[in-house]
């Protein structure tokens, strides 16, 4: 499954050096010349009497094996992270003056508070969880392939015993590796479905709250309310909960209900309180702030899929030269004969290349880049069209501040209602309207894209609780 697959909770790393990359790339490949090195300098008839000089090179190669074992999963990471590109300075796509204003959802309903401290412990946990997943997926990529490498020098180099019984045990350590990686994957997998799908609703919920849609729609007592699906959503079943829906039927025509009783005289929609704040905050906080991810990501996973496609290609090509070369040299003139060495490391580098592709091409799946970039970025244009229409309809909020003298009104009634006449009253719920119906088809799209990726990554299960 993919890095991040969607969530905006986590996946944020600084892009880092392009020497830090290329160093831990050629670390790898610097250990394992080491390694051939050292086993094939490693002495024959070694007994347990021998002195500390003849047992330096397979003590060596034993440090070197641990070193490749420990480190080549955690070297793959370092490469993609560093790997990343800058990010560029691409206009916002929004007024900076709405930014620097823009409240937190927290900020403007003091009774989400506890809401939000939840949220971030959610959040820490997807994050977690999901760095687990992909630390087995590497494993199981980088390990499997050492394992090839290990028996292909102990075939191919013929060490003395001691050495030879070094690598076959370094195969051995990491097939066994590869094995619990195999039989823990699904526990982190398990534990991070959990964890993301509980986030993202807390998420959710903070901004439903803030526009008075969904379960907040005709609220009085918002801090009951609040409690409520906060026991709701740290359930045992919270998927349940992803469908914007409830007992009296979808959202949306919970909302459309309202508007209706609403123009019949009977009570329909709780005014917001802070209508402008509101919008403000869901432009930036959700949509805009998703934009960007949804674009950063895209670049990114662009281009480390052409990275990672490039440093496939050339390892293949060195392999197709590594066969050519080991199919030409027992036929080559007799004469002044060839370094042995030359014939090792063209039988090594014949059997331990093409893994390597292997190993790059897999890394691709397990992270994959390139349907996450088409996704976000399908994903960003739509967004920017809602941001476009939110934006919209900010410009057409009435922005003048009521006098003081007007500030003491009830809880469901608008500050802004009680000092417009009646046609601007009017027109300010059919902004509020539009802003909620529009808030709505955000949280549809943010939800189908949570469903999908929940399908993708527990595809033995059907869509539903979990």
């Amino acid at each position: 499954m993919g890095e991040d697959a969607g969530t905006s909770f986590g996946g944020t790393e600084r892009a880092g050096s392009r020497w830090a990359a290329l160093g831990w790339t050629l670390l790898g490949p610097v250990l394992i010349v080491l390694l051939a090195i050292s086993v094939t300098r490693c002495p024959s008839h070694l007994t347990l009497s021998s002195g500390w000089v003849d047992w330096r090179y397979p003590a060596v190669i034993a440090i070197l094996a641990i070193l490749l074992i420990w480190v080549m999963p955690i070297a793959i990471k370092h490469v993609i992270v560093n790997l990343r590109p800058r990010d560029s300075d691409w206009p916002e796509g929004i007024p900076s003056t709405l930014r620097s204003v823009a409240s937190r959802p927290e900020q403007i309903l003091p009774e989400l508070g506890h809401l939000t401290e939840r949220l971030e412990i959610w959040t820490a946990r997807a994050s977690s969880h999901q760095s687990d997943y992909l630390a087995l997926g590497r494993q199981l990529i980088v390990l499997s392939q050492l394992a090839v490498l290990f028996l292909s020098l102990q075939l191919v180099l013929e060490p003395a015993a001691p050495c030879g019984f070094l690598l076959i045990l370094g195969e051995f350590a990491c097939l066994a590796l590869v094995l619990r990686a195999i039989l823990l994957t699904m526990g982190p997998t398990k534990e991070w479905v959990r964890a993301r799908v509980r986030a993202e609703l807390l998420r959710r919920e903070q901004f439903l709250a803030v526009s008075g849609v969904g379960p907040y729609l005709t609220a009085e007592d918002l801090a009951e309310r609040v409690r409520v699906r906060l026991h709701e959503l740290e359930g045992e079943e919270p998927m349940h909960l992803l469908a914007l829906a409830a007992d009296g039927g979808a959202y949306r025509e919970q909302l459309e209900d309202a508007r209706f009783d609403e123009h019949q005289g009977r009570r329909g929609m709780a005014r917001l309180d802070r209508g402008e704040q509101a919008m403000v905050a869901y432009l930036v906080h959700r949509l805009q702030d998703q934009l960007e991810y949804y674009e950063r990501r895209s670049r990114e996973h662009r281009y480390l899929e052409e990275q990672f496609d490039r440093g496939m290609k050339y390892v293949l090509i060195l392999s197709l030269a590594a066969a050519v070369v080991h199919l030409v040299l027992p036929f080559l003139p007799h004469g002044e004969p060839l370094p042995p060495w030359l014939h090792k490391t063209v039988d090594v580098l014949a059997i331990a290349l093409p893994p390597l592709g292997i190993a790059l091409y897999s890394l691709r799946g397990l992270y994959e880049w390139r349907r996450l970039s088409r996704a976000y970025h399908d994903q960003a244009r739509t967004l920017q069209r809602m941001r476009d229409q939110l934006l919209e309809l900010h410009t057409r909020l009435p922005h003048t501040p009521p006098p003081a003298e007007f500030v003491m009104v009830t809880p469901t009634v608008s500050v802004e209602a009680t000092v417009l006449d009646t046609r601007a009253m009017t027109e300010l719920g059919e902004l509020e309207f539009k802003f909620r119906r529009l808030v709505l088809e955000a949280e549809e799209l943010f939800a189908a894209e949570l469903r999908q990726w929940y399908v993708l990554i527990r595809a033995e299960h059907a869509p539903g609780p979990i």
